[in-house]
């Protein structure tokens, strides 16, 4: 990486997504470079989505671990402004990473683990079973641009709650804390769980009446698939739910399939793109498909849908012949 003692030049720019800091590590002409945020979903006090970064930087573990040092402090001091009692405490608490990691479903933000003494259980990832009630983690962000620019993101914070506060949520509390200590989520958690229940049980209904194949993918692994989804590939929900969502795309088709989804994820109209994949028998499958940015069970989930389209394939290789 290109030194970090190259001029920080904190801009101050508290806009909805948090302090700026451009690092200079490369031609001056990026100066000038735009840093893209999408726009997030829904009312300012409870959005459905994260503020995005569009097209961040890749770091190495060592670079980010090292941007990370350099920031910890103006994160910390950001988030205290909030007066929300996790941004004083947080940082004392142990960390279950070892270096930060970019996070899609946290809007491409790099992400650092905390939790507090309740949830050491955390550490055990999905072994950890049913947290105690107490348990919070938190997990504080930055992004970079692909002109090194550090733009400071927010606090993720999750506390379970006694047992009854959200059926929907598990009886998990979500809060962010922006850079400049504004909250979210912290008003208005629970809309109308009776609603949001009645719609989630009215896709699922659908969902299985429908002629294509319907699959649900949260925390990247297929968490529902449809009656079509088993027929088309040959698995069952049984065996496919928690797998990865890329699993059964062949891997030259994986690029095509993850472009897509972040051009739904930038707010793009939704379009329709083939690709393959394979079923349980090991045959090659194409099908046409398409994805979109959805909330289910209390969580972001991306909605995908495809349909079988190997018989026109064919039909239109053997033309060409």
């Amino acid at each position: 990486m290109k030194q970090l003692t190259m001029t920080v030049v904190v801009l101050c720019l508290l806009t909805g997504f948090g302090l700026l800091l451009t690092a200079h590590a490369v031609s001056q002409s990026e100066e000038n470079a735009d840093i893209e945020m999408s726009n997030i979903s829904g009312d300012i006090k409870t959005p459905r989505r994260h503020f995005r970064l569009r097209n961040p930087a890749d770091l190495k573990p060592k670079e980010a671990t090292e941007i990370y040092n350099i920031i910890v402090s103006a994160l910390k001091a950001g988030y205290k402004r909030s007066g929300h009692p996790v941004a004083e405490t947080y940082q004392g608490w142990k960390r279950y990473n070892t270096a930060p990691y970019i996070s899609i479903s946290h809007g491409n933000h790099y992400l650092n683990n905390y939790a507090n003494p309740t949830a050491k259980a955390y550490g055990a990832f999905e072994d950890a079973g049913t947290m105690p009630v107490g348990s919070i983690i938190a997990k504080d962000s930055f992004s970079i641009t692909m002109s090194r620019g550090i733009v400071l993101g927010p606090l993720f914070i999750a506390q379970k709650m006694p047992p009854g506060f959200n059926y929907v949520s598990n009886d998990w509390k979500y809060t962010e804390i922006l850079p400049d200590g504004t909250l979210l989520g912290e008003e208005g958690i629970i809309h109308d769980i009776t609603e949001r229940k009645r719609a989630e049980e009215l896709f699922r209904i659908v969902a299985e009446s429908s002629p294509v194949a319907v699959f649900l993918v949260q925390d990247y692994k297929l968490s529902f698939v449809n009656q079509q989804f088993e027929s088309i590939t040959g698995y069952t929900a049984k065996e496919i739910i928690g797998q990865d969502a890329l699993s059964l795309v062949i891997p030259d088709d994986r690029q095509t399939v993850q472009d897509n989804i972040v051009r739904v994820l930038d707010g793009e109209p939704l379009q329709t793109f083939e690709y393959r994949a394979h079923n349980k028998a090991g045959e090659v499958v194409w099908v046409l498909g398409t994805c979109a940015l959805i909330d289910y069970d209390g969580k972001p989930a991306m909605l995908g849908s495809f349909s079988d389209i190997t018989a026109r394939k064919h039909a239109e290789e053997e033309t060409r012949q």
